[in-house]
């Protein structure tokens, strides 16, 4: 009796064995066609990309000297001042924009230039100290120009500077008082403040005995201790920068290191899904930190999905193929060494 029951137990679940089996392959099978199809549909009606191997070019040499150093690092500033100049004195013309750019947008304003010139923009800022004119939509940008406002029109507005900045201080005051605008805001929290204590040494850091990485978990609450300086006569230089600092210098929001605060609300599938870079006003954009994650590779990451929404082309997949012919290139160069050796 008991052999009986068994051997009808596993006929019956022998067919229920055979529909899952038939149902998996079938998804799998639904899954394989669809990403063939729209591989194949992307690669003959797909727009061109935006990347080319031609734009990839090696890291510039490790310069040493401190004043060929400073004016490196400088170079951006003295470019946004430049511009600034330029646009006081009406010497470049502000009709016939594709797009503009405000606040340090490089990674958006680099792709959506390469999609239509194929030359990434020398600028790091286009427009900085700028109000939006608008009722239903964004069309221009009015920038001062002395004591005087100057209008600068554009069909697309991309913002970096923040959700907070974008929404509370840079749009007219009866767009933000509207529901979705104000539904976006709360959706996320300042970010917070923080001390930071800049300091120049004149020695390397093996004189330092210090490692070149950041520390994010302490064994210990003793950071006077921690922190000790084992050559403290090499220090040549030490500022402290505050909240104030930060949004006296950098406009950030209430001195925040980061725009929104990088809390466990945030990263809800509901928040992610809303926190996008469309926003409530039409041709207006955000890009960065506050569109994905903080940090540097938060920021690339907002500018490119940015440059996806404003261009209607995932340009992540042109990344990817970029990676696989760059993989291919170095494997053929890395053969025809062997072959010069041989």
């Amino acid at each position: 009796m008991y052999t009986r029951k068994v051997l009808a137990k596993s006929r019956k679940t022998r067919p229920l064995a055979l529909v899952a089996y038939k149902t998996a392959c079938e998804r799998i099978f639904q899954v394989w066609f669809l990403v063939s199809a729209g591989g194949t549909y992307w690669y003959l009606f797909g727009k061109p990309s935006p990347f080319s191997l031609e734009s990839v070019r090696p890291p510039g040499p490790l310069e040493l000297d401190r004043e060929k150093g400073s004016k490196i690092l400088k170079q951006g500033e003295c470019m946004r001042i430049l511009y600034l100049f330029r646009l006081q004195e009406r010497e470049i013309s502000l009709e016939n924009l594709d797009a503009i750019v405000i606040g340090s947008g490089m990674t958006a304003a680099a792709t959506l230039a390469k999609e239509s010139a194929g030359v990434p923009p020398k600028q790091s800022s286009s427009v900085i100290n700028f109000c939006c004119c608008t009722t239903t939509s964004v069309e221009r940008v009015t920038v001062k120009k002395d004591q005087e406002d100057v209008e600068v029109q554009a069909p697309v507005i991309i913002s970096n500077c923040g959700v907070f900045n974008t929404f509370q201080k840079l749009l007219p005051a009866h767009i933000q008082t509207k529901p979705e605008i104000q539904k976006r805001v709360n959706m996320m929290r300042p970010g917070r403040g923080c001390l930071l204590v800049f300091s120049g040494f004149d020695a390397t850091q093996e004189e330092l005995g210090i490692n070149s990485t950041n520390t994010w978990l302490f064994n210990s609450n003793d950071m006077d201790a921690m922190l000790v300086l084992k050559q403290k006569n090499k220090l040549v230089f030490q500022e402290v920068c505050t909240p104030l600092s930060n949004a006296y210098y950098l406009g950030s929001h209430l001195g925040s290191m980061c725009s929104a605060e990088q809390n466990l609300e945030r990263f809800q599938a509901e928040a992610i899904a809303r926190n996008c870079c469309d926003t409530p006003v039409k041709n207006l954009f955000l890009s960065g930190q506050d569109v994905f994650s903080s940090g540097i590779a938060g920021a690339l990451h907002g500018g490119l999905l940015c440059a996806s929404t404003v261009l209607k082309h995932i340009v992540y997949i042109d990344l990817l193929m970029l990676k696989k012919k760059l993989k291919r290139k170095k494997a053929s160069g890395a053969d025809e060494q062997v072959k010069k050796r041989l």
